[in-house]
């Protein structure tokens, strides 16, 4: 999508300056410049598609390209909001880094450029860049909360020897390290701690610290109650929720309390299992960090 983008967009300002006067100076940056811009995540693309440095030369292209364009325009035709637009498509990525990186070259360009120079009033400026930090932020607040939607959105993971195995290695890997073992023997009440088969992935850090909390939640809430149809509510969406991010002993658990509660049968000792799973879940990062 994005290197059609660059194309029509490489045209565009050869186009604007065509049709408002081709000075030579103004056409050989519409040409040399605008094709530069492209050339790192083009070549990106085809070569690590979809990967995180990808992602973010696409940002800093589709970004330098509305500098590029209001440039060329003189800031007519409504091309300033170009900004706007580019940080939209960028939300579709799912990750607020890219719109991080995206918002870092329009600082650069509006303080490093604009106000430096001093070819924009500070009060244009100021106004300016208030409302893309204002959009920025719903943009990846948005792209955050997509990407937790996406990943609650995936079929539970099978709780297979595959799966326990890689678990297992997770915790003999916190073993060779007393103090993590010894933090995480405090914080589960000497009982072993689960954690996820997706950590060490990436970008998957922060959203598994977001989703032990709210397992933590949610044992406390699985404690709170005896009401069948509620317990059976909480399994279900922390079935689905914990086999996405990895947790498929959790997972597992907690189809096991939807089987008692269907059948009538051992539902408290179900539960509370599933609670004390819940309680344990860590991640290796916070852990990391409280070492």
């Amino acid at each position: 999508m994005f290197t059609a983008g660059f194309l029509v967009q490489w045209l565009a300002g050869i186009g604007f300056v065509w049709l408002r006067s081709p000075v030579a100076d103004d056409l050989f940056t519409a040409i040399v410049i605008g094709a530069s811009i492209a050339t790192v995540p083009t070549t990106l693309i085809v070569w690590k598609p979809g990967s995180a440095p990808t992602r973010h030369a696409i940002a800093v292209a589709q970004m330098l390209y509305g500098t590029l364009i209001v440039y060329l325009t003189a800031g007519k035709l409504g091309t300033p909001y170009h900004v706007f637009v580019s940080l939209t498509f960028l939300a579709l990525y799912r990750d607020w880094r890219v719109v991080a990186t995206a918002v870092g070259v329009v600082l650069f360009d509006i303080v490093g450029v604009g106000v430096l120079s001093g070819e924009v009033a500070p009060a244009r400026w100021v106004q300016h860049l208030a409302w893309v930090m204002l959009a920025a932020a719903c943009v990846g607040i948005a792209a955050r909360r997509a990407a937790l939607d996406l990943m609650l959105a995936r079929p539970p993971v099978a709780n297979d020897t595959r799966e326990s195995t890689k678990s297992i290695a997770h915790i003999d890997a916190l073993g060779s390290s007393p103090t993590l073992l010894a933090i995480h023997t405090i914080h589960t009440g000497g009982e072993p701690s689960v954690f996820s088969d997706l950590e060490g992935e990436e970008g998957m850090h922060e959203l598994l610290e977001s989703f032990v909390q709210r397992l933590r939640e949610t044992s406390s809430e699985l404690e709170a109650t005896t009401d069948h149809s509620e317990l059976l509510r909480i399994s279900q969406r922390v079935r689905g929720a914990a086999g996405s991010y990895g947790f498929a002993a959790i997972s597992a658990a907690a189809g096991s309390v939807e089987e008692a509660i269907h059948a009538h049968r051992d539902v408290a000792t179900k539960v509370a299992h599933l609670a004390g799973l819940c309680r344990r879940a860590r991640s290796r990062q916070l852990v990391a960090r409280a070492a």
